[in-house]
């Protein structure tokens, strides 16, 4: 892909940091960052909030969520909980006040709670309501648009399981965010979700993985391997950030 570019690094949180400020600060105005889930984006949104040459363009952007657990927004399992610790209530802290936008609330989540049947494969249809509205939140998203994406190490991104109904179903085309889940069993919970066509929508990616157990994901992303979600994402500009144990089955 000639618009894939590649940082192999010992330090992800810096060079995260590094292409934030210079996307934020080359926005010279409103911008929109879709910010990820999993165990390493929160490590890395703990450094990007310490960073002043960020507090600036921090007060000029609408934060969203590029997926979510449906689940209660309270809790650590929830993606918007563990964003606002990490990155918004720090930001707050230093006079940037970015403006959030949850997927959900607490009411919306206690709602669909009454309807779920304790199987994924059901729940995740409840959903869809919630994720058309957001669809609709996004669509009107501030530009430029900078979504950042994690990896799993079955190949996934955001929420977009393979085989899953996000990936597979034709009712999904012209949506922005779309309910989900994990036909697999590897990841708990119904889902919301990006779109690929919302990533193609963006002005750019940035891809963070960390550590061994990525690895073969990411060969699969640099060889194409479009049995793998995260090998069929496609932007304007993509910038994968890893370290060199996630590297560590790609060739020189």
């Amino acid at each position: 892909m000639d618009n894939l570019h590649i940082f192999v690094t010992n330090d992800i949180a810096r060079e995260f940091s590094k292409q934030m400020i210079r996307f934020g600060s080359s926005a010279n105005g409103p911008w929109s960052f879709f910010a990820s889930g999993g165990s390493l984006a929160p490590k890395l949104y703990q450094e990007l909030a310490k960073q002043r040459d960020f507090w600036t363009p921090a007060a000029q952007m609408s934060v969203y969520l590029g997926d979510e657990r449906v689940v209660d927004p309270e809790t650590d399992a929830s993606n918007a909980f563990t964003l606002g610790k990490a990155l918004i209530t720090p930001l707050n802290s230093n006079g940037s006040f970015p403006k959030v936008y949850p997927p959900f609330m607490k009411n919306d989540f206690t709602r669909l709670a009454r309807l779920f049947r304790g199987n994924d494969a059901d729940d995740y249809k409840v959903c869809q309501e919630l994720a058309d509205h957001y669809g609709e939140t996004i669509s009107k998203a501030p530009r430029p648009w900078l979504i950042h994406l994690g990896v799993g190490p079955d190949g996934h991104t955001a929420s977009l399981f393979p085989g899953s109904p996000a990936l597979t179903s034709t009712e999904t085309s012209g949506k922005f965010y779309l309910a989900n889940y994990d036909p697999n069993g590897l990841n708990p919970y119904s889902r919301l979700t990006l779109s690929r066509e919302a990533i193609a929508n963006s002005d750019a990616v940035i891809i963070t993985a960390s550590g061994h157990d990525k690895a073969k994901a990411i060969k699969g992303l640099l060889e194409n391997d479009e049995r793998l979600p995260i090998a069929t994402v496609n932007a304007a500009n993509i910038n994968l950030i890893i370290d060199y144990e996630a590297a560590s089955l790609v060739e020189e």
